[in-house]
């Protein structure tokens, strides 16, 4: 038996501003993307107060992920200590199945969350969180 490993589907940028870490990423997404977005995400981490900070999460195309690359991200999630994530679903292609994908993970990890359709209105939110 070999063990092969799958190129990576999906495209990402991450960055930070203000606390709140941005991460623009187009879909669909598979196992390795999780596990590349979730190594370059661990460094951008300590760019930032880690005690009190936010991500904005906006997904670009198809918004999906195989069931793999969700449980790996819920399992991340629940290691991270993020205050919430604002999910901004303006350029996604899939808004809708793309929002309940993502509403089952941060229910099940207790992330607290909301869905916008522009950026604005999600950092606007993540800035008037309480920390």
């Amino acid at each position: 038996m070999t063990n092969s490993k799958f190129e990576i589907h999906g495209q990402y940028k991450l960055s930070t501003r203000d606390n709140i870490i941005f991460i623009e990423a187009k879909g669909p997404w598979n196992l390795e993307f999780s596990q590349q977005i979730h190594d370059d995400f661990r460094a951008v981490y300590h760019q930032i107060d880690t005690k009190n900070y936010a991500v904005l999460l906006i997904p670009h195309g198809e918004t999906i992920a195989i069931s793999d690359a969700l449980a790996l991200h819920e399992s991340f999630v629940l290691q991270g200590n993020a205050k919430a994530i604002a999910i901004n679903l303006q350029y996604s292609s899939t808004p809708l199945s793309g929002e309940s994908m993502f509403r089952q993970v941060y229910e099940k990890t207790g992330l607290k969350h909301a869905f916008f359709n522009n950026t604005k209105g999600a950092i606007s939110w993540l800035e008037n969180l309480s920390p």
